[in-house]
């Protein structure tokens, strides 16, 4: 089982939008953002500017490459739908349930392992 990587303060805004905007597999952060991320893959949510995320108005996609600033992304990810992402837009390295869930279990793996050889 493979955990994603984190950062804090992992956050950015899209400098140029994916094309088609709905499903295109490529964008572009602010300059030396692609920094503040996390090593892929992980996943991340992108919303308007100016709103809270809400699961009417974000998307949670994978990203699975940086070059400098350029992320390549997998789109729609834990159940969210594809959406226009536009120049402007937030984008963030946020908890998700994915990071709750891997966390959980591994807690539960570990667990077991523990009862298995005497621990617990």
């Amino acid at each position: 089982m493979s955990i994603d990587a984190h950062k804090n303060f992992a956050v950015s805004t899209v400098q140029t939008a994916p094309s088609p905007a709905t499903s295109g597999t490529s964008l572009v952060i602010g300059t030396g953002d692609g920094t503040k991320f996390p090593a892929v893959p992980f996943n991340a949510t992108v919303w308007p500017s100016g709103e809270n995320p809400t699961s009417a108005n974000a998307e949670i996609v994978r990203v699975t490459n940086i070059a400098t600033d350029t992320f390549t992304i997998t789109r729609t990810q834990e159940s969210t739908s594809a959406r226009t992402i536009v120049v402007g837009d937030n984008i963030a390295a946020n908890i998700t349930a994915k990071t709750l869930t891997d966390i959980e279990d591994a807690a539960n793996a570990a667990m077991a392992m523990a009862i298995i050889f005497g621990g617990g």
